[in-house]
């Protein structure tokens, strides 16, 4: 997925989860960074439900928008969402997180999970074929992942990504 600006010092440990929890959770991080300065990063609307606990400075986060003051998030639990997710930290964020699939966050938070999850997972696949260039042509990889066309495929990723798929491409390469 596209991410532009990450900041260039910090520490970041991933852990897979158990057996148990396989199909449940889908990772768990840990994130730190290590120099002052403000930090931005943009992430594609992920097929995950963040849980962050914050041990430092609040993020500053908003969906398919540039975050203000007004946005500062300190520990949270995201659902899924349509769109980019952009990011911002001062350099003193430091936090855990566990990401939870839709059904694992279905067992862990209760309630039900809304269609926007098909969708989600048709965009993830167009993602991975796209990257893997096992299908040449962005018609094909539409064809595979399920959308009505290739335009179909362009919308969807203007609205979940916050750009065109060759654009999106090309700053994941």
């Amino acid at each position: 997925m596209s991410d532009t600006g990450a900041p260039a010092a910090f520490d970041f440990a991933v852990r897979q989860p158990s057996q148990r929890t396989a199909g449940l959770i889908a990772g768990m991080s840990g994130y730190r960074e290590t120099a002052l300065g403000r930090f931005c990063q943009r992430k594609t609307a992920p097929l995950r439900l963040p849980l962050i606990i914050s041990l430092g400075t609040p993020f500053l986060i908003a969906f398919g928008r540039d975050p203000n003051h007004a946005d500062r998030q300190r520990s949270f639990a995201a659902g899924l969402n349509v769109g980019p997710v952009h990011i911002q930290s001062d350099g003193g964020a430091e936090c855990v997180q566990v990401d939870f699939t839709p059904h694992g966050a279905y067992r862990f938070f209760g309630g039900a999970v809304v269609d926007l999850a098909a969708r989600m997972i048709r965009f993830h696949q167009a993602c991975r074929l796209a990257q893997t260039g096992a299908t040449p042509s962005w018609a094909g990889v539409a064809a595979e992942s399920g959308f009505a066309d290739q335009a179909h495929l362009v919308r969807e990723f203007v609205s979940l990504a916050g750009e065109p798929p060759t654009a999106w491409r090309d700053a994941w390469r």
